[in-house]
């Protein structure tokens, strides 16, 4: 790490872990993370121990549709509930703040 007198940082990337496939470049980072993914998605704790990091939502959504579109099989939808639970009710909760719309903008990391 290096600081020039604009008190700018240079930092070296070590060769191993950089992204030389110019082609296909987040095929080889799943690849890199993730080896023999393909031959492992089914076993438990696979994904446990490697991790993608993102710096933004739009960005970690790209990434786990591009995971997805690697998965062969049939694609499964599951169904969320869009109200409040009503035991919440008898909290100090402000049910009135979440609506139909809100509950279905909440995005999660």
């Amino acid at each position: 790490m290096v600081l020039n007198d604009l008190g700018q940082v240079t930092i070296e990337i070590p060769q191993d872990i950089l992204i030389l496939n110019f082609d296909q470049p987040l095929l080889h980072l799943v690849e890199f993370v993730y080896p023999g993914y393909m031959q492992n998605l089914s076993s438990d704790g696979f994904f446990d121990d490697g991790a993608i990091l993102c710096p933004t939502t739009e960005c970690v959504e790209q990434v786990n549709e591009f995971i997805l579109s690697l998965i062969l099989g049939k694609e499964v939808s599951y169904l969320s509930s869009d109200t409040p639970c009503q035991s919440d009710e008898q909290e100090n909760a402000q049910v009135e703040w979440f609506t139909t719309e809100f509950l279905n903008d909440i995005k999660f990391s």
